[in-house]
């Protein structure tokens, strides 16, 4: 795990869970990124908030998303794919 993500981790978490997001925020192979997984979350309340949260605090750029489940309402689960600021200038390699 990148040194650098290792430290970030906790600052991710505790961000997220302070603003009442429930997720699980985990390493993304040994590049300096992770993820952020909300399951069944609101689009706005909890998906786009996490994403604005961890923009808004510097701690990463968001690359893309992934809908893991989805019923057609305003609630879905999903994977969403963070880099370290100091390395956005490489996130063309996550995009599809």
């Amino acid at each position: 795990m990148n040194a650098k993500i290792k430290e970030i981790l906790p600052k991710v978490e505790e961000l997220l869970t302070t603003n009442h997001i429930g997720c699980e925020v985990e390493p993304y192979s040994t590049l300096p990124a992770f993820t952020v997984h909300i399951s069944w979350g609101d689009w706005k309340h909890e998906h786009l908030r996490a994403k604005w949260l961890i923009e808004e605090e510097n701690l990463a750029t968001f690359i893309r998303s992934e809908t893991t489940e989805e019923d057609g309402s305003d609630c879905y689960s999903a994977t969403h794919y963070f880099i370290l600021p100091e390395y956005a200038c490489v996130r063309r390699l996550f995009e599809e």
